[in-house]
């Protein structure tokens, strides 16, 4: 009976040990390494200025699973060289913070060429002038702009933006719109061959070159009802002056003589062609 009564103390003051150990508290998982929330906006540090000094502005720092704010200091300058402040940066998700520091100058200006220009294929657009991408200048750095459209001006060009290297830099010189010359000053192009047959009762007016936002631009030539004892007498343009105008066509008498008009034939301008 004694045993009996020793084995049942032992067996309770097991069980005892054993929910003694269970009612323990579970530990808590580590605060992570690395937030996921954004820290919160930086307070404002009111601080008179120190003659040879730069102030490194307060940040907030993440120390055990929160966010605590650390004051600014001063940082004695550095000749040549600019504080740069530390900062968080949003990476894959998580908050990493990245070291400030002296660094040296930024340049301000391009010292070597843009790489070439990056292939864009914009669609035509009625009303509308494509302003092609270029290489801008950021940070020390080349960073492509990409290409986008404007609304046609009716008398102007748009001169693209482009890189000119002045001196010992390179410099970006803006896009601009320009008036369109109201004259040509060279002569047009050499007429562009046209094949055609001949139609009863039409004169052929050839093409020609006109002068259409400050280039040279092809209108093909067309057919004119035939006018009895007349006969269709071709324009020109002639140079006047610096400058060339346009002397229109018309319709004259044709005089004595039947005269062949402007009928095709196998000139080099209007050679006869299948139908």
């Amino acid at each position: 009976m004694r045993r009996l009564v020793k084995w049942a103390g032992i067996l309770g003051l097991m069980m005892a040990t054993t929910a003694v150990a269970n009612a323990r508290p579970m530990r808590r998982p580590p605060p992570p390494a690395n937030p996921t929330a954004a820290p919160p906006p930086p307070r404002a540090e009111r601080v008179k200025p120190r003659k040879g000094f730069v102030r490194a502005q307060g940040r907030y720092d993440w120390r055990n699973g929160r966010w605590v704010w650390v004051p600014g200091r001063w940082e004695k300058e550095q000749a040549a060289r600019v504080w740069v402040d530390a900062r968080w940066e949003l990476q894959n998700g998580v908050w990493v913070f990245v070291e400030g520091g002296w660094k040296d100058p930024v340049p301000a200006y391009p010292t070597q060429a843009p790489p070439p220009p990056q292939a864009e294929m914009p669609e035509n657009r009625p009303g509308y002038t494509w302003v092609p991408g270029h290489y801008d200048f950021q940070n020390g750095a080349y960073v492509w702009v990409a290409g986008t459209y404007e609304v046609e001006q009716p008398t102007r060009e748009l001169i693209p933006g482009r890189w000119e290297l002045q001196g010992d830099r390179y410099v970006w010189v803006a896009a601009e719109w320009r008036e369109f010359p109201a004259y040509p000053t060279t002569p047009p192009p050499a007429p562009q061959v046209e094949r055609v047959q001949p139609r009863r009762g039409f004169e052929w007016v050839p093409g020609r070159y006109e002068w259409k936002r400050g280039r040279w631009v092809w209108e093909a030539g067309h057919f004119e009802k035939e006018q009895r004892g007349r006969r269709f007498q071709q324009g020109r343009w002639e140079k006047r002056n610096d400058r060339y105008e346009w002397v229109p066509g018309n319709w004259r008498n044709a005089g004595p003589g039947p005269g062949p008009g402007n009928r095709p034939g196998p000139g080099p301008g209007n050679r006869p062609g299948p139908r």
